[in-house]
């Protein structure tokens, strides 16, 4: 990877790194993206510093990387948002009971240091080829599906329907 793909605080493949190899799939992958995003973490840079922020970042990082497959992608898409990519044969099952494992981890990353709040996270879920067949489509949609997430309350998965 080159290294304006590389995010440095967390190693993981920046937002250009994610799109270049989104683009090297095989035409007929079916794959999904998952577009995470910590709620509310101003009030961690806000309450505790920068500096704090930025390792709490790459916790959420390291565990993140824990829970997927070496082949699948996780990057930090920008600021306290990540996108993961990944290939799956299976029904959907797979993927919300994912979704569910990170809300789940994202809950006990720094939670003793967190004691006025939890850290929790917000999911948008977009499927390829139902979705869309190209980075921009899937990436718009899940988008979508995280913004429904947030507006039903946060710390909790949407997958797009197609509103």
């Amino acid at each position: 990877m080159r290294a304006e793909e590389e995010d440095y605080l967390t190693g993981l493949p920046a937002r250009r790194g994610f799109v270049r190899c989104f683009g090297q799939l095989p035409a007929d992958s079916r794959v999904t993206i998952f577009y995470i995003d910590l709620d509310n973490f101003k009030q961690v840079n806000d309450s505790h510093g920068h500096m704090f922020g930025d390792a709490v970042l790459a916790e959420a990082a390291f565990r993140l990387k824990e829970l997927f497959r070496t082949s699948d992608i996780v990057a930090r898409f920008g600021g306290d948002e990540f996108l993961v990519f990944l290939q799956y044969n299976s029904d959907g099952k797979f993927l919300y009971e994912k979704a569910s494992k990170i809300i789940e981890t994202f809950g006990n990353v720094y939670s003793g240091d967190l004691q006025d709040f939890s850290l929790t996270c917000s999911i948008g879920i977009s499927l390829c080829p139902e979705d869309g067949e190209d980075f921009q489509n899937l990436f718009q949609r899940c988008d979508r599906a995280l913004y429904y997430a947030k507006l039903r309350g946060k710390n909790r998965y949407a997958v797009y329907d197609g509103r």
